[in-house]
């Protein structure tokens, strides 16, 4: 029994095997390969296909309406993501060499941005007040069909 401390490359992937030649069973020949095989841990916000991490932004009614500016997770920091008005929930957005770096290629994927609209649960008169004229001046649609 022996302890091993092995680099793992970057960008490796779930299910990948690692050969470490030299660490098998010793046989007539010497030992033998050694193999790891990778299991990738997920992660509490980004979420991992391929090379491309996504990940779920909540903004406000007024920032999908009107547009904005937030700020958004990378696996290195925090990068700068412009809303543009008119933004509906469940949009994506993508954003360029800020996803996972490339097994072997040093090259990296994209972070995949959904953005969600926050509803909020409670309203202050005030503000009932101002959805309320909102609506008002709004072209009303009242089912389904309205829309298409």
């Amino acid at each position: 029994s022996q302890d091993l401390s092995i680099d793992i490359p970057e960008g490796v992937r779930d299910g990948m095997r690692l050969r470490l030649g030299g660490y098998g069973e010793y046989e007539k020949d010497g030992a033998g390969n050694l193999y790891v095989y990778i299991k990738v841990k997920e992660h509490r916000i980004f979420q991992r296909h391929g090379d491309d991490l996504y990940i779920t932004a909540p903004i406000t009614f007024g920032q999908a309406a009107m547009g904005d500016e937030i700020e958004v997770p990378t696996l290195f920091g925090k990068t700068k993501l412009k809303i543009p008005s008119g933004t509906s929930s469940h949009n994506e957005f993508r954003i360029s060499n800020e996803g996972m770096p490339i097994f072997n290629d040093g090259g990296k994927g994209d972070l995949i941005v959904k953005t969600v609209v926050d509803v909020p649960k409670k309203l202050t008169k005030k503000q009932k007040e101002l959805l309320q004229e909102f609506e008002e001046g709004y072209k009303k649609k009242k089912g389904f069909f309205d829309w298409f």
